[in-house]
C-alpha cells in the first residue's frame, strides 16, 4: 500500500481542545482526591460522632461539588473565593510546599519558606478555581474511616465518581 493511500482522519481543533480539556479534567480530579487523602488533617471537635477526618474531607469535597455547580456564574475569581478556605483547612499546605521543594527547604530562610507555602497556597487554589469550571454529574465517595499514619498524619481515602453520560458511558 503506498502512503498515498493512507487516509488518517485528523481532529478539528474543537474536538482536539475538547479531548485535551477533558483529560486533563480527569488527571486533575484524580490527583485532587489523591492528594485529599495523602493530607487530611484532622479537625476534632466537642461532641462530634464518626471520623473527623473522613467527615473533614467530605466537607471539602461537597464544597468542590457546589463550586463545580456555580461555575458559570461565578467566574474564574469567584471559584478562588469560595475555593480558598475548604483548601486552606483541609490540606496540609506548608507540608505540600516541603515535599514541592525537596531537600533544599532546610537550607532555605524562614521568611522565604513562607514567601513560597504563600505562593504555593495562592497558586494551588487558582489552579481548582481554573480547573473545577463546571459540574457534569461528578462526584466524590469519602470512605466513612481514616488510617493513621506513621508521620502523625490521619489520611482520608477519597475517590472520584464521573458522570457515565459526561464521558460517553452508558
Amino acid at each position: 500500500m503506498f502512503l498515498s493511500q493512507v487516509k488518517v482522519r485528523v481532529p478539528t481543533m474543537s474536538e482536539a481542545t475538547s479531548t485535551a480539556r477533558n483529560l486533563n479534567r480527569r488527571r486533575l480530579l484524580l490527583a485532587c482526591a489523591a492528594l485529599v487523602g495523602a493530607y487530611a488533617t484532622v479537625a476534632w471537635a466537642a461532641g462530634e460522632t464518626g471520623d473527623p477526618a473522613a467527615r473533614q474531607i467530605r466537607a471539602f469535597c461537597d464544597s468542590l461539588v457546589a463550586v463545580m455547580k456555580q461555575a458559570r456564574e461565578l467566574g474564574v475569581r469567584g471559584r478562588y473565593e469560595k475555593l480558598a478556605t475548604p483548601i486552606r483547612e483541609t490540606f496540609d499546605l506548608p507540608a505540600m510546599t516541603r515535599i514541592a521543594v525537596g531537600s533544599d527547604w532546610s537550607s532555605i530562610a524562614s521568611e522565604q519558606q513562607t514567601a513560597l507555602i504563600d505562593s504555593f497556597t495562592r497558586m494551588t487554589i487558582a489552579t481548582y478555581a481554573s480547573r473545577f469550571d463546571g459540574y457534569s454529574g461528578e462526584r466524590f465517595e469519602v470512605e466513612p474511616v481514616s488510617e493513621a499514619r506513621a508521620t502523625g498524619r490521619i489520611a482520608a481515602r477519597a475517590t472520584w465518581e464521573k458522570a457515565q453520560e459526561y464521558w460517553g458511558g452508558s
